[in-house]
């Protein structure tokens, strides 16, 4: 397995190898062989505000209200392995990627079987709005209130949306296509309600990082030499303000202002130096 593809925010689940060795009655192995399989989780993710919770898999996913008060999440949406409109009566459930978009019923969607299609479905009717189809395949999708961002295995599309109004990208500007390393727009993070600020390594060998303006008139870029090595990880605060990041190898962290590009934190093993 190459590096890139250890970024990928998969779970992978063990199964028992048939006929290496025999099951003792009532146990677990004994019981996995009678029964249908257990959903596979595939991807899991939290909301940009943290409040939350987002599981999907070959069920389809499911979305989970977290509050500091509640002992356990509070199941909020979900869409199950039923059929869905008449327009998508081939629809599948190998749900790989899931993103919360700021309202707080829409979700972003990829499925499996579908890498190229991204989807928008409204939780509070239970339908998909639209769909999108690229050229390459979808492998990752931020959005704020009025930015949208589609990570391609060599591009990423920035388009100006309505406030709060995502079905078709058809209809809404397509801002700018920045070419990006092959495989790491997974990475790239957007957010910045007032400013906002598209994030993503600029280079396969080198730890570059381009920090990009996205305003419908200036799209200004400025590059980070963050690390030796290339970018494992990125992510902006929600002001889009302060950067944190770190390479594939090492164990060093950084913080950045977005808006200058000079290095304010350096952490190493969590202990600030």
């Amino acid at each position: 397995m190459t590096d890139k593809k250890k970024h990928c925010a998969l779970v992978v689940v063990a199964k028992p190898l048939i006929g290496m060795a025999e099951a003792l009655p009532g146990t677990s192995a004994q019981a996995s062989l009678n029964e249908p399989a257990d959903p596979q989780l595939i991807v899991i993710n939290f909301s940009r505000t943290a409040d939350r919770l987002i599981t999907g898999g070959d069920y389809g996913f499911e979305v989970y209200k977290t509050r500091p008060t509640d002992m356990t999440p509070r199941l909020l949406f979900e869409m199950s392995r039923q059929p869905t409109q008449k327009d998508y009566t081939t629809f599948v459930n190998d749900v790989v990627l899931v993103e919360s978009l700021p309202p707080l019923h829409k979700f972003a969607l990829v499925f499996g079987k579908v890498p190229h299609t991204l989807h928008f479905y409204d939780a509070l009717v239970k339908r998909f709005t639209g769909l999108n189809y690229f050229a390459q395949k979808i492998l990752s999708v931020k959005a704020c209130t009025s930015i949208i961002a589609v990570g391609l295995e060599k591009e990423i599309h920035c388009f100006r949306i309505q406030p709060n109004n995502y079905e078709d990208l058809k209809n809404y500007i397509r801002l700018i296509i920045h070419p990006a390393p092959p495989n790491f727009s997974l990475l790239m993070d957007l957010t910045g309600e007032e400013k906002p600020r598209l994030v993503y390594p600029d280079s396969e060998t080198e730890g570059l990082v381009a920090v990009q303006n996205i305003c419908f008139l200036s799209h200004s870029k400025n590059l980070i030499n963050a690390h030796n090595h290339p970018i494992g990880a990125l992510r902006l605060n929600d002001q889009a303000t302060l950067l944190a990041t770190t390479s594939n190898v090492s164990t060093v962290i950084r913080v950045y202002d977005a808006r200058t590009t000079e290095c304010l934190v350096v952490f190493r093993r969590g202990i600030s130096r």
